[in-house]
């Protein structure tokens, strides 16, 4: 009977029974919350039938709390109060199995469904460290990392491995060998070329650039990492005086007279520049064309690849010690919003011993020129090249830095003059130095120059008003050298130190200490300093001021020159011996 009783029933009479409810009607419930009345008029009548029901079985419990709850807006406190108190009656187990649930459901990968150019947008604002991380989060942000050209192009030049699209251009027209050498060849990369750009990694090549340049510089900073090194003997024993270098090259010249070129690659001699009948003081290079200055008193211009000289400027009565190329630059803007560009071609201004300065158009030795042979030297007054000797220094000019119209001379008769080229007049004197200037430094853009002296001091100059903005002391001896970042300026001198101040308002950062002569040479960016002395040659930090390694740990005698770029240091340096010295050019 009772199995027979069971097997009729519906499967909602098989649920146990619920407790009774209160005697008290529900339309009689106390709400505290006036928005949780109920508004009869706008509810069907089904759902009015649910406050008279008195639910039997679990089943219709559960039903009727889903139909009030529909009853409660979306951002009730009473829905809010509702969830807590059931999720307060709920096992371990089943909060475990609902919070698995909810969290796969409230994932969502903002970056993955933004719109590409918004979620470039997004990641521009990180560094290289969070890219880094953030393209192992998944495949899709690793695409999105790798294929922002932008975010790596910015990188490059917000992290001073660059100093802007110029320079980045001219990296990227080595793009084969840039791939060769720094591309990474794995699976997702792969993949990634294949849907971009059907097999090219032309999206990819910001990235590269940055990674090469990243993995340079902290080969630099690692004092465990050892470079490969390249020693070239040059100019027998004589002193090396000037120093310049790229890729292909390496041009040095020399008081035997004579200007070397090697091969940056291999340390070949390429060309020995024989002319000059004294020793080579002054040495620059515009392209294919190389200006050099000697105690000959004569300045003479180089077609570099064809080997030979093609003009002699005369015109000086002393040595020629200083020099400098000044080239097209925008200077201002017309009334019409065009770009004022100055020098209209470029120009080459030399500083003598005479105590003036000669202003000269550049001639441009170009590489396809054929060599004709003919040697153009001619006297001063009948040089179609010569523009104007400028007239003010009483005593030998010591330094010469140029930009666009404006060119800097400092000079032992302790003052700076500042001169305009438009005008070919001093346009200001400088006074404030106690003692001999020998180096300046053009500011353009704080519209200033810092001359250094063997007063000890280094001093800023507004170029507006001619005023002594700021008269950096800390130096006990001559401040020989000077050199001008973006982010600091750095100041050497013959007290052994080297010493890293604020450019905007010099205020002296570090002290950099550690040789134990005079600073013959350095040269800095906005992340190192390469520095030289006797028998030293060491590199710091420039945002610690930290000495982090030297360089050469052979040398017996002086660093007379040093430059370096982004991938090799070129040294110029002195080897003792019982056999006599010895110059070599150390490449690392």
């Amino acid at each position: 009977s009772s199995s027979s009783n069971n097997s009729s029933n519906d499967t909602d009479e098989q649920q146990p029974p619920l407790p009774s409810p209160s005697a008290s009607p529900i339309q009689s419930q106390n709400y505290e919350d006036d928005e949780l009345l109920i508004d009869d008029n706008d509810e069907e009548n089904w759902k009015k039938d649910a406050f008279l029901r008195i639910p039997r079985t679990e089943k219709e419990l559960t039903s009727m709390i889903e139909t009030l709850i529909e009853f409660l807006p979306p951002d009730s406190k009473g829905r809010n109060a509702l969830t807590w108190k059931l999720l307060s009656q709920t096992n371990r187990t089943s909060l475990s199995i609902l919070n698995n649930t909810m969290n796969k459901s409230l994932r969502r990968d903002l970056i993955s469904n933004l719109p590409f150019e918004i979620s470039s947008k997004i990641l521009s604002f990180l560094d290289f460290k969070s890219l880094a991380r953030c393209q192992q989060v998944s495949t899709n942000w690793f695409k999105i990392v790798n294929k922002s050209s932008n975010i790596w192009r910015d990188l490059l030049i917000s992290d001073k491995y660059v100093k802007g699209e110029d320079e980045i251009f001219q990296e990227l027209s080595q793009k084969q060998e840039l791939l060769s050498h720094w591309f990474q060849k794995d699976e997702l990369i792969q993949n990634l070329v294949d849907e971009t750009n059907n097999g090219s990694p032309q999206d990819l090549l910001y990235k590269t650039l940055y990674k090469k340049n990243h993995l340079i510089h902290k080969r630099w900073m690692d004092p465990t990492y050892q470079p490969k090194r390249i020693s070239i003997k040059a100019h027998g024993r004589h002193v090396i005086t000037c120093l310049q270098f790229d890729n292909e090259k390496i041009i040095t010249g020399a008081d035997d007279n004579v200007i070397n070129i090697f091969s940056t690659a291999t340390g070949a001699l390429k060309t020995a520049l024989k002319g000059h009948t004294g020793g080579v003081w002054a040495l620059k290079y515009y392209g294919n064309t190389l200006v050099s200055g000697a105690t000959d008193r004569t300045v003479r211009i180089w077609n570099i690849k064809q080997g030979r000289c093609t003009h002699v400027f005369r015109g000086h009565t002393s040595t020629v010690r200083c020099l400098d190329i000044l080239t097209p630059v925008a200077i201002g803007f017309s009334s019409t919003g065009e770009k004022i560009m100055f020098p209209p071609e470029p120009l080459l201004i030399t500083g003598s011993r005479d105590n003036n300065i000669h202003v000269w158009k550049l001639p441009i030795a170009n590489e396809d020129d054929e060599d004709n042979g003919i040697l153009v030297d001619e006297a001063e007054t009948e040089n179609p090249y010569f523009i104007k000797a400028l007239r003010g220094h009483t005593a030998s000019v010591r330094c010469i830095s140029g930009y666009g119209n404006i060119v800097v001379t400092g000079s032992y008769d302790m003052t700076v003059r500042v001169w305009d080229l438009m005008t070919n007049r001093c346009k200001l004197v400088l006074r404030g130095h106690a003692d001999r200037v020998y180096s300046t430094v053009l500011d353009i853009k704080r519209n200033r120059c810092i001359s250094g002296s063997m007063d000890s001091t280094v001093k800023i100059w507004d170029l507006e008003t001619g005023s002594c903005m700021a008269t950096l002391d800390g130096h006990s001896s001559l401040v020989g050298l000077l050199d001008l970042s973006d982010t600091a300026l750095v100041s050497a001198a013959a007290d052994s130190t080297l010493r890293i101040w604020n450019p905007d308002n010099g205020a002296s950062r570090f002290q950099l200490k550690g040789h134990l002569g005079a600073i013959t040479c350095f040269q800095h960016d906005d992340k190192k300093v390469v520095s030289g002395s006797e028998r030293m040659l060491k590199l710091w930090n420039v945002t610690t001021g930290e000495f982090v390694r030297d360089l050469l740990t052979d040398v017996t005698g002086s660093i007379w020159q040093v430059r370096f770029d982004h991938r090799r240091c070129v040294a110029a340096v002195q080897h003792r011996s019982n056999d006599g010295d010895e110059t070599v050019i150390e490449t690392v």
